[in-house]
């Protein structure tokens, strides 16, 4: 029994600093490539790894950025233009 409550408690431990990846969709205010930051509309910043994410892309286009949350950071992973 203690094995079976231990093998749990790891999993439920594994999975609480896990980050899950969202989506959001909005306009963009401004781009940064030196920050390597989108900020869209709301007023919200996605901060990317490479200044590669951000090439083509201008303001005033309708985005939907993947992200992952941590903290007060969204590290964003990729940007697709949004078609009405």
């Amino acid at each position: 029994m203690m094995k079976m409550l231990s093998a749990a408690a790891a999993v439920a431990m594994l999975f609480a600093g896990t980050a899950f990846a969202a989506e959001v969709k909005g306009d963009i205010k401004a781009i940064d490539g030196a920050k390597k930051t989108i900020t869209l509309d709301d007023g919200k910043v996605y901060t990317f790894a490479t200044p590669n994410a951000l090439f083509g892309l201008s303001t005033g286009q309708t985005v939907v950025i993947t992200f992952t949350a941590a903290g007060a950071a969204n590290n964003g992973e990729l940007v697709r233009m949004y078609k009405k």
